[in-house]
């Protein structure tokens, strides 16, 4: 109408109007494809979780304050932690175990534990089989109400009804239990607590360097980039190869055709979302199907569309071959 008649009052609104409407009409309709499609699998003989067992046992025979130790109880807890809670790099840097409305430890019987320090508290968690909240202060969320992002739930693992002398990381309860964040986070402060530095970490912050002291007398609190630097290099000990996309730049690419197993940098929080949900609305597990977008603390439509990527199959094939299958929690789940 406007190319034959011109612009004419009262038509262009109403025009604009159903336009609009029945493109995002188009928009729903249209089917959301995944952008990645590379599945992971974290078990193997080599793989990540192996690579975690290792690390923790390599320093065992070390002393509690030992800055080696602490390192390593750091960077394994991040990577767990951000694996459990669907994090981001950024979100690591926005939250305190500290601080009762950023991290509160549940008991059992779902009370508050309030008595003794971090260490006791999470150790209470571990011992009665109860359980962590968190919230990130101003995280990039677009379901955030006010400055607290929403609660993200994490479980510790029950490390008994994991184990299995023939899977080299769940051979032993102990090993199991190397692979829970809730106690990754006690091992941590426990080092922490052993140096004397727990009243030296920054407000509102978890991950910091095990030795600098900045001028104000605080430990130097670690970056949403090197935060991301260490889950991937704990991927590059399990045998994955992470870049900063998984559409590779030259510098990613050592010889033509090994593009195509290479993890965008962001891929753990796509991978646990992937398997939370997966698992959930495919294979039965116990859990709500949204538990994973909930701890992403983002939408079905932009986990199918950015994050989503699949499920390893041999993960799968562990998940339907474990006894009572239906009773393990995502954690638990996850590190079959």
């Amino acid at each position: 109408m406007q190319k034959a008649f011109g612009k004419i009052d009262g038509l262009w609104p109403y025009d604009k109007e159903t336009t609009d409407l029945l493109m995002g009409r188009a928009r729903r309709a249209q089917p959301i494809e995944p952008r990645y499609r590379l599945a992971v699998y974290f078990g193997q003989e080599r793989g990540v979780w192996m690579s975690i067992v290792d690390a923790i046992e390599a320093t065992a025979r070390l002393p509690a304050d030992s800055k080696a130790r602490a390192r390593v109880w750091r960077d394994v807890a991040i990577f767990l932690n951000r694996h459990d809670s669907l994090s981001r790099s950024d979100c690591e840097t926005k939250w305190s175990l500290l601080d009762k409305r950023s991290f509160r430890c549940y008991d059992g019987q779902g009370r508050l534990v309030t008595e003794g320090n971090i260490v006791d508290q999470l150790t209470v968690v571990i011992d009665t089989d109860g359980h962590t909240q968190r919230n990130y202060l101003y995280p990039k969320d677009p379901r955030r109400k006010g400055k607290w992002g929403d609660t993200v739930v994490v479980d510790p693992l029950r490390t008994s009804i994991l184990v299995n002398e023939k899977v080299p990381w769940r051979s032993t309860a102990v090993r199991v239990g190397y692979l829970c964040s809730v106690r990754a986070l006690r091992g941590y402060y426990q080092c922490l607590q052993a140096m004397g530095l727990l009243d030296k970490l920054p407000e509102m912050k978890v991950w910091t360097a095990v030795h600098q002291i900045t001028p104000d007398g605080k430990l130097l609190p670690l970056v949403p980039a090197t935060i991301a630097s260490l889950v991937k290099k704990r991927a590059g000990e399990g045998g994955l190869r992470v870049g900063t996309s998984d559409t590779p730049t030259a510098r990613d690419v050592t010889k033509p055709g090994e593009h195509e197993d290479i993890l965008a940098g962001h891929f753990l929080r796509g991978h646990a979302a992937s398997v939370a949900y997966t698992l959930a609305t495919q294979w039965g597990a116990g859990w709500d199907p949204m538990l994973g977008i909930d701890r992403a603390r983002h939408t079905l439509a932009v986990f199918l569309k950015s994050y989503s990527r699949g499920v390893a199959p041999q993960l799968i094939a562990a998940f339907r071959e474990f006894p009572g299958a239906q009773r393990l929690r995502f954690e638990e789940a996850s590190r079959l």
